[in-house]
């Protein structure tokens, strides 16, 4: 009685047998095992890429969207309608589970029959940051008693992780620091006027946006577009959207940053020159965007 079994009951011999691969088997084995190090290998240098905060990455980023913008001449027929595919009947996007930028512009005025602020805004809506991140772009009335309202309204709606107001202004690209606790009497498009010069009774006197300005426009000026730092967004409606919005989202949304841009007026579509500066704003508004998310996501950590 052979009493030499292994510790499943099975004698030496059955156990030997039960252990033989075919060569087919054997061969799909070793290949798996010689290439999960490959496998390894490929997945540890996509994860130390995206985990990376290198900052010369990130401008080599920047420097080769805004290299590709000047080298092609952009129409906004390439960029996605408001509202896209995420529209539902009446227009609006429909909530998502993604991480929202609010871009906001504001509409004509002034005898001006486009704003620059709005078409430039208009034409990012819906682009794609980065997988989970989407802008969304809305058009703010030039009315002193629903501009609030409405900005109010859309961050209630899509609770943005970052919120950039965009204006019509001067001759260049103002990254404005400061909104004051002021309206100036002057007229809207309904021909009516602030109701108080200040916006915020009993508000603070001043509100500074969180970004790194210099930063900002350090990385503009690599790609060749020319930009300010202002301490003075005006009297009007763009330093009143610009304190509405830090007012609100330091009450109501803690933590959410803002800032407000101004951006050089363009007065017909369909003159070269305007066309061009409408595409070196768009350029300098998606640098924004890219920085401004990753600054955001640097005070996340």
């Amino acid at each position: 009685m052979n009493t030499d079994k292994n510790v499943n009951g099975s004698d030496g011999r059955n156990d030997k047998k039960s252990r033989i691969i075919p060569s087919g088997c054997f061969r799909v084995k070793r290949n798996l095992i010689l290439t999960i190090p490959i496998i390894i290998g490929i997945l540890s240098v996509f994860i130390r890429g995206i985990a990376s905060n290198d900052v010369k990455k990130s401008e080599f980023i920047i420097t080769t969207i805004a290299a590709t913008e000047t080298a092609t001449a952009t129409s906004l027929s390439e960029y996605p309608v408001l509202g896209g595919e995420d529209a539902d009947e009446d227009g609006f996007r429909i909530d998502t589970k993604e991480n929202v930028i609010l871009l906001t512009g504001f509409e004509p005025f002034g005898g001006y029959t486009v704003n620059s602020s709005w078409e430039a805004v208009k034409s990012l809506d819906g682009m794609q940051v980065l997988k989970d991140v989407r802008i969304i772009s809305i058009k703010i009335p030039v009315l002193w008693e629903s501009a609030g309202e409405i900005l109010e309204q859309n961050i209630d709606r899509y609770d943005p992780i970052i919120v950039i107001n965009v204006g019509q202004g001067s001759d260049q690209i103002a990254l404005e620091r400061i909104a004051r606790n002021r309206a100036g009497p002057l007229p809207d498009n309904a021909n009516k006027f602030p109701l108080t010069d200040t916006i915020m009774d009993g508000g603070p006197i001043f509100y500074e946006t969180r970004f790194d300005l210099e930063s900002l426009q350090q990385q503009l000026g690599k790609a060749g577009i020319v930009s300010i730092i202002s301490d003075n967004a005006g009297d009007y409606l763009c330093n009143y959207l610009s304190y509405y919005s830090n007012n609100y989202l330091s009450k109501k949304y803690v933590g959410t940053p803002t800032m407000f841009v101004h951006v050089p007026p363009i007065s017909d579509l369909n003159n070269p020159s305007d066309a061009e500066n409408l595409r070196q704003i768009i350029a300098a508004l998606k640098i924004l965007v890219i920085q401004d998310y990753y600054q955001y996501s640097n005070w996340s950590k």
